[in-house]
């Protein structure tokens, strides 16, 4: 899978207040900040359909698009038993080192995908 990074790939300048949590917590932020997003969704879905590795520096852009792919309530994480299995290398993946680079949080975020709650 090859991107190339063009206008419509690049997310709005101000993708950090429209996807924070406080934003997404609410029906129509929620849906401007998955809109907003659009162009990097594949920076957060793994196996043949991922563009991460191609498109760092794009995938970088959207760090805060992660939030959408997070369990949240309000600013309470979710825990209602439904889980998938985490990947054997999540330490790994997850580490401090790695979520401080846009590429190593946008991993993570999509390594931890599978496990989140559906609606």
């Amino acid at each position: 899978l090859i991107v190339i990074i063009d206008a419509f790939n690049t997310p709005p300048t101000h993708l950090e207040v429209v996807c924070s949590l406080e934003n997404i917590a609410t029906n129509s932020g929620h849906k401007i900040c998955a809109d907003a997003c659009d162009g990097g969704r594949c920076c957060f879905t793994s196996g043949k359909d991922s563009c991460l590795t191609e498109s760092e520096e794009m995938c970088g852009r959207y760090t805060s698009c992660g939030n959408l792919y997070r369990q949240v309530d309000g600013d309470t994480y979710i825990d209602d038993g439904s889980v998938a299995p985490a990947r054997n290398d999540i330490e790994s993946i997850c580490s401090g080192a790695s979520v401080d680079t846009p590429a190593g949080h946008i991993a993570c975020i999509s390594a931890c995908n599978p496990g989140r709650c559906c609606s």
